[in-house]
């Protein structure tokens, strides 16, 4: 158990600070900004608690919008698919696989399971915070490409990451 807390304190450390130094500064074409910090909340164990899980989410939000002065946009993404989580796991696993497996990873569900599940969370994630910061339908074309564009590239950097990262089995 203390052994987890220590490695997801650390994950939650590494991925706000990598977040705030190098892909705060990555901006390709004004439509494409990487946010990788999502992926600590795409790999929390699903046997977390929910309320542990929201608030988590909610923290993880609340720190990248102090670093970053967007004043609760991040939160309010990370709230909602720390809240979506569940249910999309429940979506794109089936029972046999959950009990077998406890950790959301390359690793343990394989690559394809990984890019739907986090593909589709992290567009969540992108819609809402795209959504919130143009807080305005004019011009929604632009906003719906920043959000792919970006969601593709994040997904990419969440799957490069993984991959450095996790233990292959």
């Amino acid at each position: 158990m203390k052994n987890n807390l220590l490695k997801y304190t650390f994950i939650f450390i590494a991925l706000v600070l990598v977040q705030q130094f190098v892909f705060n500064n990555i901006e390709l074409n004004t439509y494409m900004n990487p946010y990788v910090y999502v992926l600590f909340i795409l790999i929390l164990p699903f046997t977390l608690n929910k309320s542990l899980l929201l608030l988590l989410s909610f923290v993880l939000g609340a720190t990248i919008d102090l670093l970053s002065g967007t004043l609760g946009l991040h939160s309010a993404a990370c709230t909602l698919i720390g809240y979506l989580r569940p249910f999309v796991h429940a979506i794109f696993t089936s029972r046999e696989d959950f009990e077998q497996e406890l950790v959301p990873t390359i690793a343990t569900y394989g690559l394809a399971w990984f890019v739907r599940y986090s593909g589709f969370l992290i567009v969540i994630h992108h819609w809402v915070l795209f959504t919130l910061e143009s807080f305005t339908f004019e011009n929604y074309g632009t906003t719906i490409i920043r959000i792919l564009l970006s969601s593709v590239l994040t997904l990419f950097f969440v799957i490069l990451t993984e991959y450095a990262f996790s233990k292959q089995k």
